[in-house]
């Protein structure tokens, strides 16, 4: 089973009908649960061990420069890793430490790039945000996309950019090109998302049909620097209104560039808790929540 798994994903005249399959939420995951003793054997036998002595080397020099641990390709798709954070030569975890899986979708690098599966799309995320989750270490997904400057990648770049707010991941988009301002999708990966938060993000989300901009936190109740939301001109043309569930002093900070926008800075309350920010366009009538 696993053989045919393998010749199904690698072979290009079984692409077509091996992908129209797997947008089976269940044949997907068999798949990929027929690939994870390949992947968490050679993580076992080669990736770990390799990554413990590079942090060692690293960490004998500084203990402070952040180290990126990335799953080999089979996990970036969903299959289960086994990967665990670095250790040192006497088994201890390693300071500083991300999980930085890739994320890409069976279509990237083919002509159906445009056309992702959004059940794919829900495992894969899920499966490497828990990943992250279980070694206990934040998470930026170090690649995603790869559009390559398609017309109609929109809408795949949207249901990717869903995921990450999800899960609250940071992410780098995959494939700079010197105009990705002008293509289709540079809206999805130029959009609002909280820089800091002095606390806890608890929710932060785009709602793209109507504009608006949501992030909920639980404030730490020591906090004493600002939650720092960044605000695109993509979005919103001029500065957006601003609605907080618990009011206190914010202030704008432009950010420059063409492209830019501004960077909201929300003042911490005393005492700290639940706070909700809602930013909408101040061309929209609709009332505020």
């Amino acid at each position: 089973a696993t053989e045919q798994v393998l010749a199904a994903m690698t072979s290009p005249e079984r692409f077509e009908a091996f992908e129209s399959l797997t947008r089976n939420r269940d044949v997907y995951t068999w798949a990929l649960d027929a690939l994870t003793p390949i992947v968490q054997d050679f993580e076992r036998t080669k990736l770990q061990p390799f990554y413990d002595r590079v942090g060692q080397a690293i960490r004998a020099v500084t203990p402070r420069m952040i180290l990126f641990l990335e799953p080999p390709v089979l996990a970036n798709s969903g299959a289960a890793s086994a990967l665990r954070p670095a250790q040192s030569a006497t088994g201890e975890r390693l300071p500083n430490q991300v999980s930085a899986a890739h994320a890409y979708d069976l279509v990237t690098d083919s002509d159906a790039v445009a056309n992702p599966s959004s059940e794919r799309l829900e495992i894969m995320f899920g499966r490497v945000a828990k990943h992250a989750e279980d070694m206990g270490l934040p998470m930026v997904v170090g690649e995603w996309g790869g559009y390559y400057g398609s017309k109609d990648a929109r809408h795949a770049a949207r249901l990717a950019r869903e995921q990450l707010e999800k899960y609250h991941l940071g992410d780098l988009y995959w494939d700079l090109e010197s105009d990705l301002n002008t293509k289709a999708f540079f809206d999805q990966l130029c959009r609002p998302y909280p820089m800091a938060v002095a606390g806890k993000t608890l929710d932060a989300r785009l709602d793209q049909d109507s504009h608006e901009f949501a992030l909920t936190w639980d404030e730490a109740p020591t906090a004493n620097a600002p939650t720092v939301v960044y605000v695109p001109r993509v979005w919103f043309a001029e500065q957006p209104r601003v609605v907080l569930t618990r009011k206190s002093d914010f202030s704008w900070r432009e950010v420059p560039g063409s492209d830019g926008g501004w960077q909201l800075q929300l003042a911490p309350l005393s005492g700290g808790g639940r706070r909700e920010l809602h930013l909408r366009r101040v061309d929209e009538g609709a009332p505020m929540p």
